[in-house]
């Protein structure tokens, strides 16, 4: 859009803008005010006649009555019907020598007026009149059309008076004056100028040809600087040579620190997770333990007993003694217990396997559900003791990916998770997919992070735990992780509400060649 549609067009809108104001509301209400004013100066004009009806009514003077009304109505067209009724009912104008007259208004173009003649506290009568309001309604109406046309056309007017001065004032030289811009661009510095007045665009093309001339001497010791700077590049790129095989060789010792670190993470990972798990293994292999103790006693308390019957000297009082019916039920007791503790070893060291995918590095596709669980269980001895974690799994289609490496994603995150609650709190763990990408979402009510921590969470060595209680790389690790997955972690935190961790996998696709 140029500018004198920018101008113009803003004034056309605002004409039309006013003609339907004008023509929906102004004409309206002045229509509507003005058939109030009229009602109330017909009301006002039969308030007096009832007072000059007032003695011929209370003297009967029928004659005097037909002789004021009869010119009254024929003065004033708009009263279509004028009827006066005494205080009995009886209709005195116009006279009884048809069917008595009855008016009623319809509420659009006529109205009913009624005035009560009163005389001392009594009603001696009433007079009513029929006003039509066509007639005066199309005069109003045809005056404020005029007026409204007038408007228009005087706003017309000022506009077409703008455009022409817009045109010959500012347009035409702004336009000479982008002709000159555009060839300046191409470094044309003599393509003509308008003429300057003394105004604002006098002023504005006095000021583009001073550009222009710093713009020509500028581009003049640009091209010299350009040669000498071409001259230093030839004797740079001998030097950069060099560089580069410097530059090549610290790359080489960076990525070798860089794994060194990486692999003290794992191992810090592997040490934490060893002791997570050894705890929950000793729990249940402590009270199996404990039950063998007790066992061994109660069988040796069963091998005297057995003797004995083999003797033939056991007895009733015998059993009694050993207390052999509460041996019997206990023994159960501590089998039953026992065999639960050895299937709870069992589930976790099944588990543990399962998270690590012992003998799968490759690119296969997984259940992440089951993965997700793995990781669960393998991080509950963090998770326990403080957290109530709730699962809102979804279904999920095998999605393509190295599982051990996904697992210890989300383990970090677990993990994570619970050192950010420090009381009481819960974990939610959700999963589910769209057409492209499956996603695991890992949400906290911990302790949340700013928007400066926010932005610094994936960065090596960044950390906010405590000193020697983290190494600021485990989710720098999970994230690369993810990347060479094809995918991406979104991460939403609330100071004092809690964070939510979502990892992006997509559903279809090659594996990369390293991951």
């Amino acid at each position: 859009m140029n500018l004198r549609q920018k101008l113009l067009v803003p004034l056309l809108a605002l004409s039309l803008a006013l003609g339907a104001y004008l023509h929906l509301v102004w004409i309206p209400h002045s229509l509507q005010l003005a058939e109030r004013a009229h009602v109330q100066m017909v009301e006002r004009h039969l308030d007096s006649v009832v007072e000059s009806l007032l003695p011929l009514l209370l003297g009967n003077l029928l004659a005097d009555i037909h002789g004021n009304l009869g010119p009254l109505q024929r003065k004033n067209p708009e009263w279509v019907g004028l009827r006066l009724v005494d205080h009995h009912g009886r209709q005195l104008y116009p006279l009884l020598d048809k069917a008595p007259l009855v008016l009623a208004g319809d509420g659009a173009s006529r109205i009913l007026l009624r005035r009560p003649i009163h005389y001392l506290g009594t009603e001696h009568g009433q007079l009513e009149v029929l006003v039509d309001l066509r007639e005066f309604r199309a005069a109003a109406l045809a005056r404020h059309h005029e007026l409204l046309m007038l408007q228009l056309g005087m706003l017309l007017a000022v506009t077409l008076a703008l455009a022409l001065i817009l045109e010959f004032a500012v347009i035409r030289p702004a336009r000479r004056l982008a002709v000159a811009s555009a060839a300046l661009a191409r470094r044309h510095f003599h393509v003509a100028l308008p003429a300057a007045g003394s105004g604002e665009i006098g002023s504005l093309v006095g000021s583009f040809a001073a550009m222009r001339r710093d713009l020509e001497a500028y581009h003049a010791d640009l091209q010299h600087e350009i040669e000498v700077r071409k001259r230093a590049e030839a004797s740079l790129r001998d030097q950069q040579e060099h560089l580069e095989e410097l530059v090549a060789a610290r790359t080489r010792e960076l990525a070798d620190a860089q794994g060194q670190l990486l692999q003290s993470e794992k191992m810090a990972s592997i040490g934490q997770l060893a002791a997570g798990v050894a705890h929950e293994i000793n729990n249940p292999v402590g009270f199996v333990t404990s039950n063998l103790g007790t066992l061994k006693e109660y069988v040796g308390t069963l091998l005297e007993l057995a003797e004995a019957c083999r003797a033939g000297q056991a007895d009733e009082a015998a059993f009694r003694r050993l207390e052999f019916d509460y041996i019997r039920d206990d023994v159960v007791a501590l089998l039953r217990e026992s065999q639960e503790g050895l299937d709870r070893v069992k589930k976790i060291v099944a588990n543990l396997k399962s998270f690590s995918h012992v003998g799968e590095s490759e690119w296969l596709e997984a259940d992440l559900n089951a993965g997700v669980e793995s990781a669960l269980s393998v991080a509950w001895h963090e998770l326990k003791y403080k957290t109530e974690v709730v699962r809102e799994y979804g279904t999920l289609p095998p999605v393509p990916c190295i599982a051990a490496q996904i697992n210890q994603v989300v383990l970090n995150l677990l993990v994570n998770a619970a050192q950010a609650i420090e009381t009481q709190g819960r974990i939610t763990v959700r999963t589910g997919c769209d057409d492209a990408w499956a996603w695991i979402e890992v949400a906290d009510t911990g302790r949340g992070m700013p928007p400066d921590v926010q932005k610094r969470i994936f960065d090596p060595f960044f950390t906010t735990k405590p000193v020697g209680q983290g190494t600021g790389l485990g989710l720098s690790i999970s994230y690369d992780i993810v990347r060479k997955h094809g995918g991406r972690i979104d991460v939403h935190s609330v100071p004092g509400e809690g964070s939510t961790f979502r990892i992006w996998l997509p559903l279809a696709g090659q594996p990369p060649a390293t991951v």
